[in-house]
């Protein structure tokens, strides 16, 4: 019988995304049962809906995406592809295993996520998007790793599936089929209907923020009223790192910049961390007076009540970003307060419906949305964050009924304490192969941990990694 032929929703269908093939890698201090985890998310994969995450990916002439969905799911036409692995020793006796980050007294740097690619991606896993295109292969791959005292749960898919807050979707409904609590599994939207798909479309009576600030370079303005940042430039040295906050470290330094502004106005933790990080970036350029454009990035679901339902859920890309530009003189020489504040009036004035209206309207002018949309000046300095903080992975995610009794591969009929919790102690996610972000600097936040840790990665030019190394070490000699 032949697959169900499916339009790729518009939002998804665009060039970054269409580049980028992400993994994250969920660490459990317990062992957890292979074929439990890979029967549970086929049957939330094989359900009425969310049987479009167990499509093939396809491409039409001009590389737009498609996707066939089978009719049924069987051995050769999987809904997730599925692969395990076991090391009959501790992780810390693992020469790679060993590496995971673990939290200390003070801020830490760690070997990057690309460190741990070999326990992430299997070997019969595609390492770029381009290995999903007119293949067997369905959107998501799940890879596990089992040791005598932990378990690697590892997830590979195209973006172009779903963003951060679809993948909290995905594992918050995985972890309730897990529990045997299938019922509590949301109902699937957008199988057929884009919901997003008159996004932009209407002309809105205001201008986005975004445009009605572009400068012109020689007296020009770039079509589509947005000037671009040129992908085509020498490449850079670029070197990848994760780093670790600790509770009492992000406490004080979060602390010191809400005392610092009006008792009334709202800073998040988030919005000190992105000051923080970007100050430490900048200090290779500290009395440039070049442009640099914070890209972070919302989700537009609460702002779309006309084209989200509330009974049901998502699973796509819609998240949207907004921007803050400084100097990067102001930003080394102010103090980590008024950049966060700077960060929070952004998302203030652009993370609003109307705003987000204009915006959407304006990518889609000249193909806008294919690019990387910095709506900065030519020179301006993309640092771009990605925020995983939303999909609150550490709370989300509970497998504790997949749990096997410590150093058994196989349930010999041993119960497992009731306070034992099979959560991640640790997660980061990666971008594999080549992509459009490559060679931009960009951070992934992952948040904080059950101790109140805050995590996050970074792939930095050499030279902004070198600051960050400095301001590491002045720290812990403090």
């Amino acid at each position: 019988m032949h697959d169900q032929i499916l339009d790729m929703h518009f939002w998804d269908n665009v060039r970054p995304l269409k580049s980028m093939l992400g993994s994250m890698t969920l660490v459990f201090d317990v062992i957890l049962n292979a074929p439990d985890l890979e029967k549970s998310l086929k049957k939330l994969i094989e359900m009425d809906g969310w049987n479009r995450l167990g499509a093939g990916l396809r491409a039409k002439p001009m590389n737009s995406f498609f996707i066939s969905v089978p009719r049924h799911f069987e051995r050769e036409r999987p809904s997730v592809m599925f692969t395990e692995e076991h090391y009959s020793m501790p992780m810390k006796d693992h020469p790679v295993a060993s590496q995971f980050p673990k939290a200390g007294s003070h801020p830490s740097i760690h070997p990057g996520p690309e460190t741990f690619r070999s326990l992430a991606v299997h070997n019969e896993s595609p390492k770029s998007v381009t290995g999903f295109l007119w293949k067997k292969n369905p959107f998501i791959h799940l890879h596990v790793v089992t040791f005598d005292d932990g378990t690697l749960v590892s997830l590979l898919w195209p973006h172009v599936m779903c963003d951060c807050i679809g993948w909290a979707i995905i594992l918050r409904s995985w972890a309730a089929i897990v529990a045997g609590r299938g019922h509590n599994v949301p109902k699937f939207n957008g199988y057929y209907r884009d919901a997003m798909e008159r996004l932009g479309k209407t002309p809105q009576p205001k201008k986005s923020v975004l445009e009605t600030r572009l400068t012109t370079l020689a007296g020009v303005k770039a079509k589509g009223g947005c000037i671009m940042r040129s992908l085509s430039f020498v490449p850079h040295k670029m070197e990848s790192r994760i780093f670790c906050l600790p509770a009492e470290f992000l406490q004080k330094t979060y602390g010191a910049a809400v005392s610092a502004v009006p008792h009334d106005f709202h800073l998040s933790e988030d919005d000190v961390i992105t000051a923080w990080a970007t100050q430490i970036l900048c200090k290779r350029m500290p009395t440039s007076s070049r442009a640099v454009a914070i890209c972070k990035f919302f989700d537009s679901r609460p702002l779309l009540h006309e084209a989200f339902s509330k009974h049901g859920v998502y699973v796509q890309n819609a998240s949207f970003p907004y921007v803050t530009r400084m100097t990067a003189a102001s930003i080394c020489s102010n103090p980590i307060s008024n950049v966060a504040k700077e960060v929070r009036l952004a998302f203030n004035e652009q993370a609003r419906r109307d705003q987000l209206l204009s915006l959407a309207e304006l990518m889609r002018k000249d193909h806008i949305a294919n690019k990387i949309p910095l709506l900065a000046r030519l020179d301006a300095h993309p640092v771009i964050f990605i925020n995983w903080n939303k999909a609150n992975i550490w709370s989300t995610v509970d497998f504790t009924a997949a749990t096997l009794p410590s150093g058994e591969a196989e349930d010999n009929g041993d119960t497992i304490s009731p306070e034992v919790r099979a959560r991640p102690v640790y997660f980061h996610s990666d971008l594999v192969g080549e992509h459009d972000l490559s060679q931009h600097e960009v951070f992934a936040m992952y948040g904080k941990d059950p101790k109140g840790n805050f995590w996050m990665s970074a792939s930095l030019r050499r030279e902004s990694m070198r600051c960050f190394e400095r301001e590491f070490h002045k720290i812990s000699s403090k």
